[in-house]
Formats: C-alpha cells, sequence, structure tokens
C-alpha cells in the first residue's frame, strides 16, 4: 500500500521524494505548499520503445493501454495528467510525477470540457505543444499540485475514429519541451489508438 499522504505542513520532495530533481526545482520555488499533497508510489518503469509497443499490443482491455501510456509518458515528462472522455467532457483519471501521484478527488478541477482543448486535438486529432491558454482548467489543477505554469506543455490525444478519448497532458516546467524529445511517445500514441479500435470491435463483435 502506498504511504499515507504527507501533510501540507510536511510536504518535502527533497525529503520523501529522491531523485525528483526537476519536481524539486518548480515546488521548492513556491512560497505556499500545494493545497493537495501528494503521496509517494511506485511505478513500474517501461524501458524501451519495442517494449512499450508490444505491451500496448497484448493489452486485453482499453484500462490496460491506458495504463502502459500513462507509465510511459511519465519518462518523458515531470508532470502527466491524463484525462477520459465521458459524458461530453474529458475527466481527470490521474496527476502523477516520477515516484509521486495526487488524489485526484482531493483536486478541485475533476474535468475539462471537449472544447477547452487546442484546436489541433478538437479538429485534426493531431498533438498540442505550446503554452497553455489562460482560459484551460489544467492551470487550476497544476495550481493544486504546486506548479506554476510551464514554458509549454504537450497534449497528445488518443483517438477512436478520429475524435479523441482518451488526451496525455505532459510538461516538464520552466525546462520546456520539443517535439523530437518526445517522437517515441507519439508512435506510442498511435499504435494504442489503433489497438483501442481493435478492442472496440472485438466486443462489438
Amino acid at each position: 500500500a502506498a504511504p499515507a499522504a504527507p501533510g501540507p505542513a510536511q510536504f518535502d520532495p527533497r525529503k520523501t521524494v529522491p531523485g525528483a530533481a526537476a519536481m524539486i526545482d518548480f515546488v521548492a520555488r513556491r512560497s505556499l505548499p500545494p493545497s493537495v499533497p501528494g503521496y509517494a508510489v511506485e511505478v513500474a518503469e517501461l524501458i524501451s520503445l519495442p517494449e512499450v509497443l508490444h505491451a500496448v499490443e497484448q493489452a486485453q482491455a482499453a484500462a490496460e493501454v491506458v495504463d502502459v501510456l500513462h507509465r510511459y509518458a511519465l519518462q518523458f515528462f515531470d508532470l502527466v495528467v491524463m484525462l477520459r472522455y465521458g459524458k461530453g467532457r474529458f475527466e481527470v483519471t490521474a496527476v502523477s510525477s516520477r515516484g509521486w501521484a495526487w488524489p485526484v478527488d482531493k483536486i478541485g478541477t475533476r474535468a475539462l470540457g471537449y472544447d477547452q482543448l487546442p484546436e489541433t486535438i478538437r479538429k485534426l486529432g493531431q498533438p498540442y505543444l505550446g503554452p497553455l491558454d489562460p482560459d484551460m482548467r489544467i492551470g487550476e489543477i497544476l495550481a493544486a499540485v504546486g506548479r506554476p505554469a510551464p514554458l509549454n506543455a504537450m497534449m497528445l490525444p488518443i483517438s477512436l475514429k478520429g475524435r479523441a478519448v482518451i488526451v496525455v497532458y505532459g510538461d516538464n516546467g520552466a525546462r520546456g519541451t520539443t517535439f523530437e524529445e518526445v517522437n517515441d511517445l507519439f508512435h506510442a500514441t498511435w499504435v494504442a489508438s489503433n489497438r483501442l479500435l481493435q478492442l472496440l470491435e472485438k466486443r462489438r463483435g
């Protein structure tokens, strides 16, 4: 079982999350602790792209596909937020960093409207890399876990028949992210979209 979440007064990632230097940088600069304390978790990392693709292709349920993408995304970003489409909006299903997670039910912002996604995702089904729109409620999630707005952010859709059903949000804080750094993750999300479609057709058949 995961250790109990430390209270706000005890929140010190330098002591509780060894090696999370990037996250420490951003949190330490704030004068106040995050309003939602996190807790330490162990994540089974997926090292290579072939390993990830094999895991996706062998998945027998949509949840398995999403879990693989979530764990893989943690190798590219300091913070990952997983969003799942349902009832006309994208619900937050996970907020995590390397070795660190936050309870979704304690974060005030639990969902994003479809119209809040960048146009590249809504209209083209393509990844977005750029600054965060001030109106996008992702900013509220970042504030809740004690992170300032990043230099830029990546949003990767996993689509079914051209419509996003899962969105992987990731950022690297003040360091920023480039397309070149996440090429392998692009490939993985494309394969994941195909696998989700196969699973859907198998269930209907």
